[in-house]
């Protein structure tokens, strides 16, 4: 539809791409942590909370591997919106207390 309209050519469904090509639908994480850390001279692990947590495993040799490892935020997101009628628990106000 955006391509149509503008006239552009668009880039879409990398969560989808990802998935197709034996990743975990977040391939845009890893890339980051690449340009992020990439120049550090050893293997780094990148741990990434979000609505799902993933890591980014940076290896000496160059190679990168990202993957999820389970829910983050998005657990607390929703417990927030259900209980307390907001999108998320601003600045962690709700759960300092």
């Amino acid at each position: 539809m955006l391509c149509a309209r503008s006239g552009l050519p668009v880039v879409s469904d990398l969560r989808g791409a990802d998935i197709a090509h034996g990743g975990q639908g977040a391939p845009l994480a890893p890339v980051f942590h690449k340009f992020l850390f990439g120049d550090i001279k050893q293997s780094v692990c990148v741990l990434n909370i979000g609505g799902i947590s993933n890591i980014t495993d940076l290896k000496e040799d160059g190679s990168i591997f990202g993957y999820d490892v389970g829910p983050g935020n998005g657990l607390m997101d929703s417990w927030i919106e259900k209980n307390l009628s907001k999108e998320y628990d601003a600045k962690g106000a709700w759960a300092r207390g």
